[in-house]
């Protein structure tokens, strides 16, 4: 018998990571968390922590396809994977949006209307806002 995770067990584990990951945020997530937490910015709606493919994004917005990335100095190492990450995410008609460390805690206005203008941009061709076509569990 062959010992592979079904895929019901590979979402199951995917979520109770991202759940550990809500609950161990860092000081950065913490403060744009409570920026857009409650549709606090632009009227929409974020979720943190998120299971999307093989991944868990830092925040998602599903009704526009935006995934917005926090890049602090682990990124530094990790550009190359960051970046077939990225690539796998777009294919799947999602858009990235990355913010590092410092721009959120030294201006985090400039931020969030950084936010508000990618999200406002066009949503990729195909794709219907609030349906989360593209997104895999």
């Amino acid at each position: 018998m062959r010992n592979e995770e079904t895929l019901r067990q590979r979402r199951r584990r995917k979520m109770l990571y991202a759940r550990r990951l809500r609950k161990r945020m860092t000081r950065t997530e913490i403060i744009l968390w409570e920026a857009l937490r409650n549709r606090k910015c632009a009227g929409l709606k974020f979720c943190r922590q998120f299971p999307l493919e093989w991944f868990v994004v830092d925040f998602f917005c599903v009704e526009r396809s935006v995934i917005i990335e926090i890049d602090g100095p682990i990124h530094e190492q990790q550009r190359v994977y960051d970046q077939e990450r990225d690539e796998i995410l777009r294919q799947k008609q999602l858009r990235i949006l990355r913010l590092t460390n410092d721009q959120i805690v030294d201006d985090l206005p400039f931020v969030l209307q950084m936010i508000k203008n990618f999200c406002a941009l066009p949503l990729p061709r195909g794709e219907r806002s609030g349906k989360g076509e593209g997104v895999g569990g």
